[in-house]
């Protein structure tokens, strides 16, 4: 703890040219007094009395309102004051959620004996998440004479070697950025190191001079002059043995000796949901926080602007430079408008310190410094390489940039350099190299290429090569390897994104538009990012002089992508009966049965089973033209679905029995819709719902786990919510399980805002029915299929809906509660007789249809309502005694409490 009497040492602390008088409460720089008020003295006191260790804020408020509880606020405001007092140099540093520090080394009067080294390394401000490089650094230097920090502008280079320096005992600092000359580099450092330059070559002189001691010399900014550096380098550390030499630059010296460390950003959060405390784990926040402070007292990161933080993170790739001058700007257009403004405004990051070097002080000019620097050829696949958004392959580097003044072997070469450079980062997944513009580079680069008339060619090629990309990933498409499929090819949505923009944009090539629309399906439906997709589907549509093969193919895969993203909707049956009637013109037998098969799920969706099934039915002349069994057992699964809903029971698990049977259902199916339902968890779910009908509860609840479990194995968005949505739900609550809240929770957290608004209006339902069960009010559920499962769920939801349809046939296998819930209806009115009649006719139904769950349900039912009637008894006796297993669910207590 921090003392906070009056007994404090009066001797005088230095630091950073400061020197700090306790009795007298007096700062002085240079002999010129500093002024401060008395909270920001004695702030400034503890701070120096820690010695670089960090002072909890809680402690530093003691100090400064001994006895008085004050806001945080009041101390933010202390610090920044504080900071304007003591200059430029950002001596207070802070540690978001922690404290403050003093980041320089404080002596007493003892022991403030000068040390020769870069004035600007004493007062280095904090540096936030290098801690493990220094120490590496350190390492180095115990074995290595000559270390090159070697990274991007902006990356943090010459911090890194100034807090390196600072630690040393005899340092020479040398700033080679000015230097236009690379001949008058060994003049410089003869200056730095206060020699006379009575030569024109003074590498003598300094060589006796470095010979006397243990020197570290820094040699900063080399990469303009880095030929000339790497042969001084390399003479300086022949003649002088005890020397040792760290150099930073934006490629290597590439000269003996030399050991390369290589400077990456700060890691950032990654993208998702996070609290403040989870952002300040990672370096990037840290320091965006800390600047972001510094700047505005009254700046807080709460959990509300924590992903909005990140993300501003993300896209500056966690470069210090544009992270420190975003922070700045933090004030005047706050967290989400700073981020919302990033996209093409270079201008934004700047304002950097104006001690600081131009090229320090925006983005943009230490962009400059580094594009000066390039051959024409370098500066020509730069520009080119910004047409992608995302990681490239060297081969699609060549692809785009190479032409008639370019060749493949020109580009090639060029990546390399711009990689040695800087400028590109080389990413390695497995044995897969590939290479990167960091978002600002990015953005620099894109502005050159739009300035230059090889731009629309560029973007030619650009789009080509993803129409390349996505062909192959089609071709590699395997549902049951989703996960392994969408690491490798959905990191190209970015791409898809600027090819479409580009083919969109006046004067381009219709068809090419439209094909690419077309061919892109599979990534918008894995990704989920069914609503972005639906706009380019309805643009691609509006085309003039589109082929009919895209337009099927874009009706198609609108149907699919209204249907999950929206439920049923008008341009759900039109566009698949236009897909149809495309795909019969051109006698394409693949889309005849995706329009087919869609308009069968959409006749399901409307819970009119008998048009689906009759759907399911009209697709046999078609898979008879496939020659596909993978189609046929598609279809079958289909027929399944439909004879289960219809109240056939017994058939549905046949079909089931005979098709998770077929080892080739694992395989991709060529003609199944775009949304990729896995087919085994599609055919569990059919199977759970039958058996938990059928009075094999049990088994019914372990088809849905291991549905579950495959669902998220594979992980398959759609697979999962349906799965949940269909099976799991239901069967939970038929069972009485008391998971099921679990369930419905993790269906809402899975289909909230991913596109997947049908399952998210299931989860919507159950978690209202649920809440009726505990007592709450009834749900208002609109969609037809969702009242014939809350039916189910309980009776008393029974509407007048399901009733109607039940009578019309239109549907059957909640037929018999809707008997009984009429019954229980009746009964609650006082017309006992006509109750009854309801429950036995609910069980004779339920028995026709083999439902024996339902059955018991009725046969409750009416014993509740006919306690004396022996035979009513002994039959529900009956059902209950030849249950082999569910034995604990809910209704089979239910009925074995009555019976006792």
């Amino acid at each position: 703890m921090l003392e906070t009497s009056d007994t404090r040492p009066a001797a005088a602390l230095h630091f950073a040219g400061f020197a700090l008088f306790p009795a007298q409460r007096r700062v002085l720089r240079d002999d010129v007094a500093v002024p401060l008020g008395s909270r920001a003295f004695d702030i400034l006191w503890a701070l120096a009395e820690a010695r670089g260790a960090v002072v909890p804020k809680a402690e530093l408020m003691a100090r400064a309102w001994p006895g008085l509880h004050v806001e945080e606020a009041n101390l933010r405001v202390q610090i920044a004051g504080l900071r304007k007092a003591l200059g430029p140099e950002d001596l207070v540093a802070s540690v978001p959620g922690v404290g403050y520090s003093l980041a320089t080394a404080v002596l007493d009067a003892a022991s403030a004996t000068p040390v020769r080294r870069d004035p600007d390394a004493v007062a280095a401000p904090e540096l936030i998440g290098r801690g493990e490089l220094l120490a590496d650094l350190q390492q180095r230097f115990e074995h290595q004479r000559l270390v090159t920090l070697v990274g991007p502008g902006g990356v943090g280079k010459t911090s890194v070697a100034r807090r390196h320096a600072g630690a040393a005992a005899r340092t020479a600092f040398v700033d080679l950025s000015a230097l236009a000359d690379a001949r008058l580099a060994a003049s410089t450092l003869a200056v730095a190191l206060g020699l006379p330059v009575m030569s024109s070559d003074p590498t003598p002189a300094i060589v006796r001079h470095l010979a006397g001691g243990d020197w570290l010399l820094v040699l900063d900014n080399c990469e303009h002059v880095v030929e000339t550096v790497a042969g001084l380098a390399e003479q300086l550390l022949q003649a002088c043995p005890t020397l040792a030499i760290l150099a930073t630059s934006r490629e290597p010296l590439r000269c003996e000796g030399e050991w390369v460390l290589r400077l990456d950003a700060l890691a950032a959060p990654p993208a998702g949901d996070l609290t403040a405390r989870e952002a300040l784990q990672y370096p990037a926040i840290q320091l965006l926080v800390t600047r972001a402070e510094a700047a505005w007292a009254g700046f807080t990161l709460t959990d509300a602007d924590a992903p909005v933080a990140a993300e501003l993170c993300r896209r500056l790739d966690g470069l210090p430079l544009a992270l420190e001058l975003a922070a700045a700007r933090i004030e005047a257009f706050g967290l989400e408008g700073l981020a919302g403004q990033l996209h093409d405004h270079l201008e934004l990051l700047s304002g950097g310190r104006r001690t600081a070097l131009p090229r320090r002080q925006t983005i943009a000019a230490a962009l400059d410094w580094s594009y000066a620097l390039l051959s024409p050829a370098e500066r020509q696949v730069l520009e080119a390489l910004a047409v992608f958004r995302g990681p490239f392959s060297l081969a699609a580097a060549v692809e785009v940039s190479a032409g008639d003044d370019l060749s493949p072997a020109a580009v090639r070469a060029a990546v390399g350099e711009l990689s040695a450079k800087s400028l590109l980062a080389r990413e390695r997944t497995g044995p897969r190299l590939t290479f990167r513009l960091l978002e600002t580079t990015r953005i620099y680069a894109a502005r050159k290429l739009q300035a230059s008339p090889r731009a629309p060619e560029i973007a030619a090629r650009h789009a080509r090569h993803v129409q390349g990309l996505i062909a192959q990933a089609n071709e590699d498409w395997n549902p049951a390897a989703h996960q392994a499929w969408a690491e490798v090819h959905g990191r190209i949505i970015d791409e898809v994104r600027a090819a479409l923009a580009w083919r969109f944009s006046a004067g381009q090539d219709v068809q090419a538009a439209a094909d690419l629309v077309a061919a892109s399906a599979s990534l918008w439906f894995q990704l989920v990012l069914l609503d972005e997709y639906i706009g380019w589907l309805e643009r691609g549509l509006a085309l003039p002089g589109a082929s009919a093969d895209s337009r099927m193919r874009m009706h198609a895969a609108l149907a699919h992508a209204v249907v999950q993203a929206r439920g049923l909707h008008p341009l759900v049956p039109q566009s698949f009966e236009a897909c149809l009637a495309l795909a019969e013109a051109q006698e394409d037998v693949r889309h005849q049965w995706i329009a087919v098969w869609g308009l069968a799920g959409e006749a399901s969706m409307r819970a009119d089973y008998r048009a689906a099934l009759g759907f399911a039915e009209r697709l046999t002349p078609v898979v008879q033209r496939t020659g596909s069994r993978d189609a046929q057992l598609v279809q079958r699964r289909l027929l399944a679905l439909q004879t289960h809903m219809l109240g056939r029971h017994d058939r549905a698990l046949d079909l089931v029995a005979e098709v998770l049977a077929e080892p080739c259902l694992e395989v991709a199916s060529a003609f199944h819709s775009q949304v990729h339902l896995d087919q085994v968890c599609a055919m569990q779910v059919i199977e759970a719902r039958a058996l938990w009908l059928t009075g094999a509860a049990d088994r019914a609840r372990a088809v849905v786990d291991a549905a579950l479990a495959r669902a998220a194995a594979i992980e398959n968005a759609f697979t999962e919510a349906y799965v949940l949505s269909a099976a799991a739900c239901p069967v939970a609550f038929w069972r009485g399980d008391p998971d099921v809240e679990t369930l419905i929770e993790r269906l809402t957290r899975l289909s909230v805002g991913r596109s997947l608004v049908v399952y998210e209006s299931w989860g919507h339902a159950f978690a209202a029915a649920r809440r009726f069960r505990l007592g709450g009010p009834p749900p208002r559920v609109t969609a037809i299929k969702a009242l014939d499962e809350l039916a189910v769920i309980d009776a008393r939801l029974l509407s007048d809906e399901t009733v109607s349809r039940c009578q019309a046939g239109t549907v059957g296998w909640c037929a018999p509660e809707a008997l009984r819930g009429q019954g229980l209806a009746l009964a609650a009115a006082g017309d006992l007789a006509s109750a009854c009649a309801r429950f036995e006719a609910a069980e004779r139904l339920a028995d026709q249809q083999g439902a024996a769950a339902l059955a018991l349900r009725a046969a409750t039912s009416l014993l509740e309502h006919r306690p004396g009637d022996a035979a009513v008894r002994a039959r529900l006796a009956e059902r209950v005694g030849n249950l082999n297993e569910g034995r604990t669910t809910r209704d089979v207590r239910a009925a074995v409490a009555l019976l006792a």
